[in-house]
């Protein structure tokens, strides 16, 4: 029996960490050091509460001089947000070439997560787009909460909540907020 008990422990265990090398495979990879070339700092930490979860941040290149990134929570937690929070990612980095604003891309992740959603399962998110040439931040948020900007200033929170939280129903409209950031 205590062999039989050893080895469901090490099978679970086995199925945890790979379950977490999942997960962590969804994590962005840093962006080449050209891009930043002394004009912003970009930091990221995601520690889940269990194993394996629903947080999820996201960073990449629209196209020369245009950065999107991405924060959220899934609502749900373990596997069912892990899914989730893939199918969120992949929606974005897929649909964000053709929606390159962020309230019309909040709004077809909304659309395609909302389909067919026999969980009721939701997601919070932010969604900005940086102008890297201007400093303008454009930014839609669907029930997140708010991110903080650290700059010379000190610290400051992004106001604005643009609609209601990804993925719970169809239709919602989604607003969008433009901040100039003072690096430029």
């Amino acid at each position: 029996q205590a062999a039989d008990d050893l080895m469901t422990v090490h099978t679970v265990v086995k199925a945890i960490a790979g379950q977490h090398g999942l997960f962590a495979s969804f994590l962005p990879k840093p962006l080449p050091p050209d891009v930043a070339a002394g004009r912003f700092s970009l930091a990221a930490s995601l520690v889940p509460a269990r194993e394996v979860g629903g947080d999820l941040y996201d960073f990449f290149m629209l196209d020369d001089r245009h950065l999107c990134f991405i924060i959220g929570d899934v609502s749900d937690k373990g596997v069912p947000a892990s899914l989730f929070m893939s199918m969120t990612l992949t929606l974005i980095r897929s649909r964000a070439g053709s929606h390159p604003s962020p309230e019309h891309l909040m709004a077809e992740v909304n659309e395609n997560l909302a389909r067919d959603n026999a969980k009721c399962m939701f997601v919070t998110l932010f969604i900005g787009v940086l102008d890297l040439d201007t400093g303008e931040l454009l930014y839609a948020n669907g029930g997140h909460n708010p991110p903080l900007r650290l700059g010379d200033d000190g610290v400051a929170w992004l106001k604005g909540i643009s609609g209601p939280v990804v993925g719970a129903m169809e239709g919602m409209n989604y607003g969008a907020t433009c901040i100039t950031l003072p690096y430029v």
